[in-house]
């Protein structure tokens, strides 16, 4: 009886193995995280996605940030889309804790947590996101923010876990006081998707 339960707790670990290896786990991208929102205030955004690990597949995330203090902001998180990326949502809080003054670059850490629906579980994600941004003046008195950010973390399913690295490269571009487009590569490295996204961003 033993010996059974034995070989049947390995199988489901197996299978467990199995199905996580068969596709790159999925995470929203950085997108408009290492810009702060003025404390009291809030940003607004649509985050859509194009996925190019195995079969090409969409995805979509919106976005409310609200301004805690001058370094910190919280962000809540809700997404879906197709191929291996389902329902995800959640939320995360940035610390910048070098600000974007002067010739200095800002550098911070994003903390997120994701509930992320695989294709037959359902998994929680914990990142940690350092990232580096800085503003410049561009035409018209509009700014570009270009930022680098290494998402490192957790994905958690069925008492397993899985590591999870990626590297991310965009930039935040101002059109108007109110509105912002953000442009994002993210490369997979271990576990996560390869992706292109963008989209917009209204700040008030």
């Amino acid at each position: 009886m033993k010996t059974t339960n034995l070989w049947s707790c390995r199988f489901r670990v197996a299978c467990v193995l199995s199905l996580l290896g068969n596709f790159s786990l999925c995470h929203a991208g950085v997108f408009n995280l290492p810009h702060l929102v003025t404390p009291g205030e809030f940003a607004a955004g649509v985050e859509p996605e194009l996925n190019v690990t195995g079969v090409a597949s969409l995805g979509l995330n919106l976005r409310y940030t609200h301004g805690l203090t001058e370094l910190n902001n919280v962000v809540g998180i809700v997404g879906i889309g197709g191929g291996t990326r389902g329902l995800r949502f959640g939320g995360a809080v940035t610390f910048d804790f070098f600000p974007d003054v002067g010739d200095q670059p800002g550098i911070g850490l994003a903390i997120q947590g994701l509930f992320v629906q695989l294709p037959t579980v359902g998994s929680v994600e914990v990142t940690a996101t350092p990232y580096v941004h800085k503003t410049f003046k561009i035409e018209q008195g509009n700014q570009a923010e270009p930022f680098f950010a290494v998402p490192i973390g957790l994905s958690l399913a069925q008492g397993m876990y899985t590591t999870l690295v990626s590297v991310s490269v965009g930039g935040i571009f101002q059109h108007t006081d109110h509105l912002r487009s953000v442009f994002e590569v993210g490369i997979g490295l271990n576990n996560t998707n390869t992706y292109i996204s963008g989209g917009l961003t209204y700040y008030h």
